[in-house]
């Protein structure tokens, strides 16, 4: 994110338009790495074999796309989840606990935990079941494209519990662990990086 943040910044834009955008270019990029581990993580799960050697035996039977087969879904929920942590929670945050509303700042943080998770959750949630259904059929036996897997799914189970099942836990998951990086940024950054946070103090 403090990479994508920094760029946004020389180029002018504020410092929302900064968080929002580090947070979603971070989360979008960050997919990349995350769809090839989970996708080792599923094989092994159905097939066994280690680390290293999974993703070997991915590409020897399915080539260079098998290792990247649902990287979309992946990069989407990725983007979608960053911009919600790192972005949205913190402004709810910043809002409500400012001069308009004045609520206490744990308050605050919460409710924007709970919001940003909402709506993360619920948009993503679909993404990460096609993902994980066409991580797990290489083979594409069953599930084949992304809209087909959507589709199939949708078929098969309706769309609350083809797409969407699961959905409450994975809100108070998400939102838990909203409230808990945001807290713990709250802490570790103006002692790890102090000038960063003088310098958004100024702007």
């Amino acid at each position: 994110m403090g990479f994508f943040a920094k760029i946004l910044r020389e180029q002018g834009c504020d410092q929302k338009q900064t968080q929002m955008g580090g947070a979603f270019l971070g989360g979008l990029v960050s997919g990349i790495p995350c769809s090839l581990w989970e996708l080792t993580m599923i094989q092994q799960q159905r097939f066994g074999g280690s680390i290293a050697g999974t993703p070997v035996r991915v590409m020897k039977e399915y080539g260079n796309a098998g290792l990247f087969r649902g990287i979309s879904m992946t990069m989407g929920r990725e983007c979608l989840f960053t911009l919600a942590m790192l972005g949205v929670t913190p402004a709810i945050q910043k809002e409500l606990s400012g001069p308009t509303y004045k609520m206490e700042s744990n308050t605050a943080l919460a409710v924007g935990a709970l919001t940003g998770s909402f709506f993360a959750a619920t948009i993503s949630h679909p993404m990460d079941t096609i993902k994980t259904c066409m991580q797990g059929d290489l083979g594409q036996e069953k599930y084949k494209t992304v809209s087909h897997t959507g589709k199939k799914l949708a078929e098969e189970y309706g769309v609350a519990r083809g797409l969407f099942k699961g959905l409450a836990f994975r809100i108070v998951l998400i939102a838990t662990t909203f409230f808990l990086v945001n807290n713990f940024k709250e802490i570790l950054v103006p002692n790890m990086f102090p000038k960063a946070v003088e310098d958004d103090k100024k702007k």
